[in-house]
């Protein structure tokens, strides 16, 4: 992976600061949708360690017919919005409708997405970079119902030294 470190980390470091440290990366090979999560616990990472979570890239490696769901909802220590909604009881917010389920979210439980807050919808273009922070919850639309049957993309999980 060394030559598309050389491309990419100073470009990462350039928008993000130096201080930035990937964690983890791969390439993934995605043949089913994601569920709804947060990356604060991907890639290894250990709460009681030495990084603190930061940055999630995803820089899809063609054009898809496939989207990454962002809600500002987050955790810092909970991987799944099932979970999260089990342990904090957050309020109800009813702010995914019928129109958005059926576009994006058919695979995901419309009980859980009842405590999420929809913040942005990032298109899966090939080179284009998806950032968030590994706090927030997000999930992969069912791109199968699009016809899609593999995406690809770089993911990255970024951290800061504590």
């Amino acid at each position: 992976y060394k030559p598309m470190a050389d491309i990419l980390l100073p470009k990462i470091a350039s928008e993000f600061g130096s201080e930035l440290v990937v964690e983890s990366a791969h390439i993934l090979y995605s043949k089913e949708p994601y569920g709804l999560h947060s990356d604060v616990l991907s890639g290894g990472h250990n709460p009681d360690g030495e990084i603190r979570p930061a940055w999630t890239f995803v820089i899809p490696l063609g054009d898809f017919n496939s989207n990454t769901i962002l809600f500002k909802e987050e955790s810092g220590n909970i991987k799944t919005v099932h979970e999260w909604v089990d342990q904090t009881k957050p309020e109800v917010k009813n702010l995914v409708n019928e129109e958005m389920y059926k576009k994006y979210l058919s695979h995901c439980w419309m009980d859980d997405l009842q405590y999420l807050t929809p913040e942005a919808i990032f298109p899966w273009t090939k080179g284009s970079c998806f950032a968030a922070s590994r706090y927030k919850f997000h999930t992969s639309d069912n791109y199968l119902a699009n016809g899609v049957d593999t995406k690809i993309a770089i993911i990255m999980w970024t951290g800061y030294k504590k």
